[in-house]
């Protein structure tokens, strides 16, 4: 089934499975190639099954994704190999098409390195055409390529697919250019040094001859047809010609754009001393399990146990979430997305990007102790196949730590007695973190698991902002202010918003559950289903108004009437009749702005909604598979719709989908990183227990504290 198959890098047992190895830049659009190599979840119920101890465990198999560029028609094809036997393919595996040819086109392909290769090589020939240009736009005396004079570490080029222009038989991608003035001594500086250069590449034949680059838009004016075109009229000044003075700037001048160089007024003030610092007087409170599979770890913390690891396309992924002994959550985790729309009258913000397409797991770096993590936190590695198909082991992707809040969780001062005191219990939570940066953003990704059985979701965002070529002189970046903020010389930040997908497979004892929505409201005693009584007034009252949700449905945030919507058990009450459950909420996002018949809403139906109820099945998996519908939006392989057909609830085996997000408006604080921001939801039990689940956690230490009394010092003993 894998005949003249090739893959770049390095896969195990590739050579005992007959495949060929080739680089990169040796693969060619009519080449069949592997793309990436991922696990394949187990059916629920078997897993169920397996984790309770009344099934064996379940047969584990690999999804492998292959770009069939010699097939007629040239495909994407995704199949089923296993089971694996300790990693490995075992003796009797079989292998499985889960994809029918010619299901997913070629030109819906996921973006990889191979691509990017070819793709260098129009656009290396339209960069060294372009030679004059590019020194004078960036003022310097550097080029791109490999002409004489140039080279390939003063101007990097990226692409992202050309939206409006991509019809689901074609495949083009608007690139942009930055400048880097440190060369092969720089880091990510670039991406604050946008080029006012923009152009477009159509890479949908099967040989990259016929790739062509078209559209070119210099400051503004434009699209020339061909590179040549805008040439003839660039060299007879029948442009307006712009440039950025980063490349006339020495390393002193060009210091407001590193990370590295420290300055400003604290600098001293705060290297003299150090900071405050989480340390645990007597060690740990949790438990890590070991990571000998290098497939995640099991952890224990203050009644909490689950497993975590990690996904290459999605990050870090929980099951088995259990709080004192029973499960609360069976699936928790980013899916499919982290989507990042851009606005702009210029090329720069007319771009889309989903960056689960380029690995949001694979793309995770290693962590930095004291800085991402508190000293002492543990660490696990992943291995992943990269964009370049190459094995990483990145050994510290993700980390573990109790983290001290430095507030309470409970607390109250007793001012009834004779001696007054204060019962309270210092707030503090187990952490599992990850940092994913997929290109000029970090995100950060944070879940943090309480004493009362909830469990909070944060994700922040921090990097590099995207940014666009400002004019400051000539005017031709005028039509860009609604768009964009300048923020230094000749760069301006791009207005643009981060929302993400998270997959919250509630399992409230049980499989069986319902949904209910709870709604504050205010209106008289009818309202609220009384009759008025002969005290009080009559002018109205809040009150609670229940309502099942019976179907599959989807919800947004309103704060104008506070509401709050549970999972609750179909069959079982807490002590005081009430069914047991657990709530989710959303503590702060935005929401989609695109209206509802915009073309790429279809591909981002999950955006249209902040919550979304449906019942679970095995194949509905993921809620975007951008992956394959990054090119292409327009024509999407598959909607979030499709999970909403109206299927019951009630007694249903639920599961939460949840849309967060925030809205970037740029700053020139923004500059030269982001302070990190972001937004959050919680999921906390409600009824689920029948009393405060943490009050049987104890402080094990005391202090004195001295107050004033009428102007006399008096010492009171605190006890915690």
């Amino acid at each position: 089934m894998f005949p003249q198959i090739k893959f770049p890098g390095e896969v195990p047992a590739a050579a005992g499975l007959g495949w060929t190895q080739a680089e990169n830049e040796n693969i060619k659009p009519t080449d069949t190639y592997i793309h990436k190599i991922i696990h394949l979840q187990p059916k629920k119920k078997e897993a169920l099954a397996w984790l309770d101890g009344t099934g064996p465990m379940p047969a584990r198999f690999a999804k492998v994704i292959v770009i069939r560029g010699a097939s007629q028609p040239r495909d994407v094809m995704e199949y089923q190999v296993g089971p694996l036997c300790n990693g490995q393919v075992c003796n009797y595996a079989g292998i499985l098409a889960l994809t029918a040819d010619g299901q997913i086109p070629y030109v819906k392909r996921p973006e990889d390195s191979t691509e990017y290769n070819n793709m260098d090589v129009p656009i290396n020939a339209a960069a060294t055409l372009l030679k004059q240009v590019f020194k004078d736009m960036s003022s310097s005396a550097y080029c791109y390529g490999e002409s004489n004079g140039c080279d390939y570490d003063h101007f990097m080029w990226w692409n992202a697919p050309a939206y409006g222009l991509e019809n689901g038989q074609n495949r083009i991608s608007n690139v942009q250019w930055w400048f880097n003035p440190f060369g092969a001594d720089g880091g990510n500086e670039y991406n604050l040094m946008p080029m006012p250069l923009f152009f477009r590449l159509d890479h949908t034949a099967a040989s990259v001859a016929q790739w062509r680059v078209f559209d070119i838009v210099y400051c503004n004016q434009g699209p020339w047809p061909t590179a040549q075109s805008f040439l003839a009229a660039y060299n007879s000044n029948k442009v307006v010609k712009c440039a950025a003075p980063y490349g006339a700037q020495s390393k002193a001048q060009l210091a407001w754009s590193r990370t590295d160089v420290p300055r400003g007024s604290r600098v001293a003030s705060s290297a003299a001393f150090a900071g405050p610092k989480t340390v645990w007087p007597e060690g740990p409170r949790f438990a890590v399990g070991d990571a000998t599979s290098q497939t995640g770890r099991s952890f224990t913390w203050m009644g909490w146990s689950g497993h975590v690891s990690v996904n290459p396309y999605t990050g870090l992924q929980f099951f088995n979430l259990k709080f004192k002994g029973q499960r609360v959550v069976y699936e928790l985790a980013l899916k499919q997305e982290l989507y990042a729309e851009y606005a702009g009258y210029g090329m720069a913000g007319q771009v889309v990007y989903f960056d689960s397409a380029f690995g949001i797991g694979a793309e995770g770096k290693n962590l930095r102790p004291g800085v991402d993590c508190p000293e002492g936190a543990v660490y696990f590695g992943v291995s992943a196949l990269t964009r370049d198909m190459q094995v990483v082991h990145t050994p510290r992707v993700a980390c573990m730590f109790e983290d001290d809040h430095g507030f309470s969780d409970w607390r109250h001062t007793h001012t009834a007695d004779t001696t007054s005191h204060m019962d309270g219990v210092r707030s503090s939570a187990f952490v599992v973190r990850m940092v994913s940066t997929p290109g000029n953003y970090d995100y950060i990704n944070s879940y943090m698991f309480r004493y009362d059985g909830s469990i909070e979701i944060d994700i922040k965002m921090g990097g590099y902002m995207s940014t666009s070529y400002w004019d400051p002189n000539r005017g031709t970046s005028k039509a860009d202010a609604p768009y964009m903020v300048r923020v230094q010389q000749a760069t301006a930040g791009v207005l643009h918003d981060h929302l993400a997908l998270f997959k919250i497979d509630l399992d409230v004892l049980g499989t069986a559950n319902k949904v209910v929505q709870k709604q504050v409201k205010y209106g008289d005693y009818k309202a609220a289903g009384n009759q008025a009584p002969g005290w009080g007034y009559t002018e109205g009252f809040k009150y609670i108004a229940e309502t099942k949700v019976p179907k599959e449905a989807g919800f947004s945030w309103n704060y104008a009437v506070p509401s709050l919507f549970q999972v609750q058990s179909a069959t079982q009450t807490n002590q005081w009749g009430l069914p047991r459950a657990y709530s989710f909420s959303i503590s702060y996002t935005t929401s989609q702005l695109l209206p509802a018949t915009h073309p790429l809403v279809k591909s981002q139906y999950w955006t249209t909604k902040h919550m979304w109820f449906t019942k679970h099945k095995d194949t509905e998996e993921h809620g975007h598979y951008s992956v394959y519908d990054f090119h292409n939006a327009r024509t999407p392989l598959f909607s979030f719709q499709n999970y909403v057909n109206g299927e019951n609830l009630d007694g249903e085996d639920v599961v939460v989908w949840a849309m967060i997000g925030a809205q970037h408006v740029p700053r020139s604080e923004d500059s030269p990183l982001i302070t990190n921001m972001g937004t959050h939801m919680m999921i906390k039990p409600w009824n689920y227990h029948d009393e405060l689940a943490s009050m049987d956690i104890v402080d094990k230490f005391q202090y004195q504290a001295t107050n004033p009394d009428l102007g006399n010092p008096a010492t009171t003993r605190w006890v915690e």
